[in-house]
C-alpha cells in the first residue's frame, strides 16, 4: 500500500466504515472494497503529472496559502455587507513573511478606501500581486482566498484543480471499464495535492460541473494533511463537505 492509498484508507475508516479491504481482487481495480459492495479507486491529484516539483509545492505554495488564509481571517468581518475574493499571483524570491504580510494588509485596507463593485488589481511589490473581486454571498470574513498563481510553476490553483481532476476522472474511467460490472457502486477518491482543501466560499470560483461518467457515483477530494476531511462531488448536485 503506497502513501496515497494509506490516506484513502484513513479517510474511509474515518467515515465509519468498518469493512475496508485493500485490493480485494488482487492487483486489479478496485483499490478498496468498502462494506463488501462499494468499489473505491484511488489516485494522487497533483498539478505536475509528468514532472512534479515537490519543493515548490511543499515549501512555498502551501505554507503561503495557509498564511494568506490566516491573514485574511484577521482582517475581520464585512463592513458593507460585501465579502471579497482575493486571488494572488507571485514569483520567487518572496519577501520575508513579516514584511510581505504588512504589505498585503496595507494594500487590501487601502483598496477599500475607495469602494469598488468590480474586480480590481493591487501591486503589493514587484513579485506579488493581488486581484480583488466581489463575492456573490456574504461570508463571516471581509476577504476570502479565492486562489493563487505561482508564476514559477504556472496555473491558477482552482483552475488547475478542476483541469487535473477531470484528467484523473477520465483516466480512471478507462482503467476500470473492464471491471465495473463486478460491483454495483464505484467511488473515485483523489488525494488533493494541488490545494489540499477548498473552503465553502471558494467553491464559488470552482466550477463544480465535473464530467462524472458511469460508473462513478462519487468523486471525493481528500485533504492529505487531514485525511478525515473530504469534499464529495456527485454526477448531479452541489459538492458537499464530509
Amino acid at each position: 500500500m503506497d502513501s496515497t492509498e494509506e490516506i484513502a484508507e484513513k479517510y474511509l475508516r474515518s467515515q465509519g466504515y468498518e469493512s475496508v479491504v485493500y485490493e480485494p481482487d488482487g492487483n486489479i481495480p478496485p483499490d478498496f472494497l468498502v462494506d463488501r459492495r462499494i468499489a473505491v479507486e484511488v489516485r494522487r491529484l497533483n498539478q505536475h503529472d509528468q514532472s512534479e516539483r515537490p519543493r515548490g509545492l511543499e515549501e512555498t505554495q502551501i505554507p503561503l496559502l495557509q498564511r494568506m488564509r490566516k491573514l485574511l481571517t484577521t482582517l475581520g468581518p464585512p463592513t458593507t455587507d460585501q465579502s471579497w475574493f482575493v486571488t494572488y499571483d507571485f514569483e520567487r524570491p518572496l519577501e520575508k513573511w513579516p514584511i510581505l504580510k504588512q504589505q498585503i494588509e496595507a494594500a487590501l485596507t487601502n483598496s477599500l478606501l475607495q469602494p469598488s463593485v468590480k474586480r480590481h488589481y493591487l501591486v503589493v511589490n514587484d513579485r506579488f500581486r493581488l486581484a480583488v473581486m466581489p463575492a456573490s454571498t456574504v461570508s463571516s470574513q471581509k476577504f476570502v482566498v479565492g486562489g493563487y498563481s505561482d508564476d514559477d510553476s504556472g496555473g491558477w490553483t482552482l483552475h488547475e484543480l478542476q483541469r487535473n481532476a477531470q484528467l484523473c476522472v477520465d483516466e480512471k474511467t478507462k482503467k476500470v471499464a473492464a471491471y465495473q460490472n463486478r460491483y454495483s457502486e464505484w467511488w473515485l477518491l483523489l488525494a488533493n495535492y494541488i490545494s489540499y482543501s477548498i473552503s465553502g466560499l471558494e467553491l464559488e470560483l470552482f466550477d463544480p460541473r465535473l464530467a462524472i461518467p458511469a460508473p462513478w457515483s462519487r468523486v471525493i477530494f481528500v485533504n492529505p494533511l487531514k485525511p478525515t476531511l473530504g469534499l464529495e462531488f456527485h454526477p448531479r448536485g452541489r459538492p458537499s463537505n464530509r
